[in-house]
């Protein structure tokens, strides 16, 4: 498949520097913006997240110990209910706690993976956009500077020289960024798709454990059941 089949930059194409060429470059810039804000915004959202889920977990616990608490204040020793309520707290605080490694699951799968990525190749394109400002600056001043020269002034073949080492310079930078353009482009495929993928499976795995849990104490909540009809008809 070619580069555009692909959604990358031809490199090939960067030799011309052609206005379309430049503005397929520009289409990208604007797509690492967007990807670092969008990584940004994730990251604050994953934190604040996080925060709630640690406010909601140390409730949850509260909740645990009163139930135990509860279970242990039967004035007239009645095992089968004290038993149940104290397997009924250890299901909840076991469904909690596969609750709360599958809200970090995000932050550890797919939130710092991408951080990771905005602070290495996203910090790397920016560096090498402004690299490449500065070069084609000066590539299009050296040459505005030669167009300006008659053709029998003295030092013409060196500045001529000189100006395709600074468009050298520049596409050669032009290329670099490029490159790193068609990564960032490779990541929504691969790195984002895959952990997002991978937090699905953390979501099935999380509500399976808890549909087993809650499963298998299905039997004590029909035992609870049959013991309270009975008491009531005492």
């Amino acid at each position: 498949m070619s580069c555009r089949e692909l959604g990358l930059l031809d490199i090939e194409n960067s030799l011309a520097d052609s206005p379309r060429y430049r503005a397929q470059v520009r289409k990208f810039e604007e797509y690492a913006q967007a990807l670092e804000t969008g990584i940004q915004g994730l990251s604050k959202a994953s934190r604040q997240l996080q925060a709630s889920s640690a406010d909601y977990s140390a409730r949850q616990a509260e909740v645990v110990q009163r139930i135990t608490q509860l279970s242990q204040l039967s004035p007239m020793g009645d095992a089968t209910v004290d038993q149940r309520l104290a397997d009924f707290a250890d299901v909840i605080a076991e469904v909690e706690r596969n609750r709360a490694m599958q809200s970090e699951q995000l932050q550890q799968i797919v939130v710092q993976p991408l951080e990771e990525l905005s602070e290495g190749l996203l910090a790397q394109t920016k560096t090498a956009r402004r690299r490449m400002d500065a070069l084609q600056s000066d590539y299009e001043s050296q040459l505005a500077r030669l167009m300006g020269k008659k053709m029998t002034e003295p030092m013409l073949e060196q500045q001529e020289r000189e100006v395709e080492c600074a468009k050298s310079r520049y596409v050669s930078q032009q290329q670099r960024l490029s490159l790193d353009y068609n990564r960032l482009a490779s990541v929504k495929k691969i790195e984002l798709l895959e952990g997002f993928l991978s937090l699905m499976y953390a979501q099935y795995a999380f509500h399976h454990q808890a549909f087993s849990s809650l499963r298998d104490f299905e039997p004590a909540m029909r035992s609870l059941g049959e013991h309270i009809a009975q008491v009531r008809h005492q």
